[in-house]
């Protein structure tokens, strides 16, 4: 009766409200504002969003903003307005005053939050929970909206509070449920014997599956009271039958388990258990006798590594063999340093820790290789390029094998390192993928000339319209009807950045197999513009393939260039920069210098095109070792290569490339024509200085005929 008062007076006060605003009358509550209590300030707030007043609205919440969150929070509790949440839904409409609600309703949030976690309320709340039905679920309501903050009160009260209490709160803990599950779950193993079985009971009735990996270690700790362990075995059964739980699992397989989980959450951007979203941070939680529950708050970047990596830990301390843990800690530590954000740190890491990198290097090439599976698997370039550093470090080619898979990784960077360490180890025999290795170390040399795309369709118009758009993305365009109808050229191109095409879905289909099964165009992002019909038949047999984007087919759109940006952010990595680059090709050159020099597996003659074409490079450095790698193949077109290049170029890169020539021609002796010779030759009349003996060096190492040094001697007789 008394709440039906109440509703009818406010209703009535309500409308008198609404009618002193209509007939121009000052409005009670509005002279009620000027005493500015947060009390007052939310009426009217209230109120004016219920009558659709925005600017007084408006007043009202910037007075309101100006209180204390914790007494604005009061006055929302006390007040007779009591759906908030419907009054802020409201006002989002209104203009001028949505902007101020958003604000009030995350501050009123913020506090409803920072009290609920308040320890001196939670040490309250726990002990309301043997006072009365009512007193108990308010304080449960209460305690679960702490969450996981409440559970080193609650475990407290559990190893030491009151025994008429401890029933309660046991209820209570399973009432709260998942939150809980975590802390409790660090604090099993270690805790005394009767809270130990309390806590087995808990997270029994609690029924989650997090939780077995922790009942199963206690279950094999020897030192286990009789009396738990039975309670711990009928828990764990419970858990199995619900969640599907290998019993018969090690602990530390499942804590394993427990990691594998998590880490695989970290990976799809899903918040593990125990991410709290509201401070925008994670707790990993350790328990001490003497300290109880501690939580570690651990930045989002690296909660789902810490989280593995944790769970590696655990697993590995009570099985030292379990390598599935092993390469569980390195992924997830060797991530965690590559997602820390600047600024940011990891508390859970120990201390006493060495880098990551260290134990990268001492678990060897077996954990290694199932690290580098692991960021292949996930696209994860960086962990990648983590294994693949430690792996190089190693000359067994048995070791490296793993990274051959790396070769038509999508992320350029991944490539060329993976490329890198395969031609350092100089493997003496064969093995699955050796001719993609100089094909990618060719396409390194390439980084920062102009990229190449392959257009391919069957009609003419729509090619050339795919052409102008791939030029106009900065590619050279090279365009058939086919791949077999450009195979010659692709054979002679340096590498092939892009296949941009339009056609069916069989012939798209065909054009990822044939590309497949050519070392040039494995690594090689596809872009086709097909059907709508054609787009569902290719997202159904390439489902996430990052090689394939499909765009719908209207070349003449601006879909073809965000297609074709689509496709060289998610299969080309991020950009290169120039001087990185530089840094490749130059490596990639050395490497191509030391297989041209004596190699019996890898052929240095495969990036012939691509050597040829840096000779023009702009890059110093790179023309230069380009000429020097050409003058260790046995073939005319490299020779004649680096003999136009030298006598036409300028500065230290001609001379050093007329060095090259000479170098090419000691080896193998004259391979180029009766025309480039006589250029050498006017070369050597129209130089002086250095030039003139670079060239002189290069005309006799030729054995161009001797008549012509007679001629020059006598000439400047």
């Amino acid at each position: 009766m008394a709440r039906t008062r109440r509703a009818l007076s406010g209703l009535t006060l309500c409308l008198s409200l609404s009618g002193a605003a209509v007939t121009g009358t000052i409005a009670p509550a509005a002279i009620a504002q000027q005493d500015g209590s947060p009390q007052q300030l939310w009426s009217d707030f209230a109120h004016y969003v219920l009558i659709a007043r925005p600017q007084l609205a408006a007043d009202a919440a910037e007075a309101l903003l100006q209180a204390d969150p914790g007494a604005i929070l009061d006055a929302v509790e006390a007040s007779e307005y009591r759906s908030p949440a419907t009054l802020f839904e409201r006002a989002s409409g209104m203009d001028g005053v949505s902007g101020l609600a958003l604000q009030l309703q995350t501050r009123i949030e913020s506090a409803r939050l920072d009290r609920s976690r308040d320890e001196q309320r939670i040490a309250d709340n726990i002990q309301l929970l043997d006072d009365g039905a009512r007193p108990y679920a308010n304080a449960v309501k209460r305690l679960t909206a702490a969450g996981q903050y409440a559970a080193p009160a609650l475990l407290d009260t559990l190893r030491h509070g009151d025994d008429t209490l401890k029933p309660f709160v046991i209820r209570a803990m399973v009432d709260i449920g998942q939150p809980l599950v975590a802390p409790l779950s660090a604090a099993l193993p270690d805790l005394e014997t009767v809270p130990q079985g309390q806590v087995i009971e808990v997270l029994a009735g609690i029924g989650y599956p997090y939780a077995a990996a922790s009942i199963k270690r206690v279950l094999e700790e020897p030192a286990t009271d009789p009396g738990v362990k039975q309670r711990a075995q009928i828990a764990l059964d419970q858990l199995a039958d619900a969640a599907r739980i290998d019993t018969r699992a090690s602990a530390a397989a499942l804590y394993h388990a427990v990691g594998l989980n998590v880490y695989r959450q970290g990976t799809a951007g899903q918040a593990p258990v125990g991410f709290d979203a509201a401070k925008g941070v994670g707790l990993l939680w350790r328990f001490g006798r003497d300290i109880g529950l501690v939580p570690i708050e651990v930045p989002a970047s690296v909660y789902a590594d810490a989280l593995a990596r944790d769970a590696a830990t655990t697993a590995l301390s009570m099985e030292p063999q379990f390598s599935p843990a092993l390469s569980m800690f390195l992924a997830s530590d060797l991530r965690a340093g590559n997602n820390l954000g600047e600024g940011e740190t990891d508390l859970s890491r120990s201390a006493d820790l060495q880098p990551a990198e260290f134990y990268a290097l001492l678990a060897g090439p077996q954990r290694l290789r199932e690290v580098l599976d692991t960021a292949i698997s996930d696209a994860d370039a960086d962990l990648a390029l983590d294994a693949i550093e430690a792996l190089s470090q190693t000359a067994s080619i048995d070791a490296l094998q793993p990274l051959t898979r790396a070769l038509s990784y999508p992320d350029r960077r991944v490539r060329f390192e993976a490329a890198q360490a395969l031609a350092q180890a100089m493997p003496g025999g064969s093995f699955d993928g050796d001719s993609r290795v100089v094909a990618v170390l060719a396409e390194s040399v390439r980084q920062g000339g102009s990229p190449i795309a392959l257009v391919l369709a069957d009609d003419q118009a729509a090619r050339n319209v795919l052409a102008d758009a791939a030029s106009s993305l900065g590619y050279e365009p090279l365009a058939g009807a086919s791949l077999a109808d450009v195979g010659s050229v692709v054979v002679q191109a340096a590498g092939i950045d892009l296949v941009l095409m339009q056609g069916s879905a069989d012939a798209v289909s065909a054009v990822m197999e044939q590309s497949r099964q050519d070392y040039k165009l494995a690594g090689t992002p596809v872009v086709a513009g097909v059907g709508v019909s054609d787009q569902t038949q290719l997202r159904g047999q390439y489902p996430g393939n990052p090689r394939l984007t499909v765009f719908t087919e209207d070349p003449e759109s601006s879909s073809v260039a965000s297609a074709v940006e689509a496709a060289t952010q998610k299969y080309g990595g991020s950009p290169i920069s120039a001087d990185e680059a530089e840094a490749f090709a130059r490596e990639s050159l050395d490497l191509l210098s030391d297989i041209a020099s004596g190699s019996s597996i890898y052929d240095a003659g495969d990036a012939t095109p691509a050597l040829v074409e840096a000779l023009g490079d702009d890059r110093p450095a790179v023309a230069m070792a380009a000429a020097d790698v050409l003058a260790k193949l046995n073939d005319p077109v490299a020779q004649a290569a680096i003999a136009a290049s030298a006598i036409g170029g300028v500065g230290e890169v001609q001379l050093a490339q007329l060095g090259a020539l000479a170098d090419s021609a000691n080896r193998f002796g004259n391979l180029v024509s009766a025309e480039t010779g006589d250029a050498l030759l006017s070369l050597v009349r129209e130089s002086d200085g250095n030039l003139a003996i670079a060239a002189a060096q290069a005309h006799g190492a030729l054995s161009l005929p001797t008549q012509q040094a007679v001629t020059l001697i006598l000439e400047a007789k």
